[in-house]
């Protein structure tokens, strides 16, 4: 069985919501709060992998690259840049354990 999978997540605040893309499986979301986003996005990554049989999972059918866009926010979040209609640039990791389909924040 395959170690657990380490998935990037870039977020940022526009008009007042959070909005969360996981860049390896391009599952968005968005939410009032931050506390909000966090539980959409596992929940919504959750229930995508349980779309995949574990075969599948191994062999990295999950795999749906983001938007262009969202690999450029990730890195200008690790250089602390930031673009005027977006207020704040957040990234994180998310660990998906196949084994155990359970999800941790990293």
């Amino acid at each position: 069985m395959r170690d657990p999978i380490r998935l990037r997540i870039i977020g940022f605040n526009h008009e007042g919501n959070f909005r969360l893309t996981c860049l390896e499986t391009n599952v968005a979301i968005q939410a009032e709060t931050l506390q909000g986003a966090n539980q959409k996005m596992q929940d919504a990554l959750l229930s995508y992998f349980q779309t995949f049989e574990k075969e599948e999972i191994e062999a990295g059918a999950y795999l749906r690259k983001a938007s262009m866009k969202y690999y450029v926010m990730w890195h200008m979040a690790r250089l602390s840049l930031s673009w005027k209609w977006i207020t704040v640039f957040f990234r994180s990791f998310i660990t998906y354990d196949p084994r155990s389909n359970q999800l941790k924040l990293a």
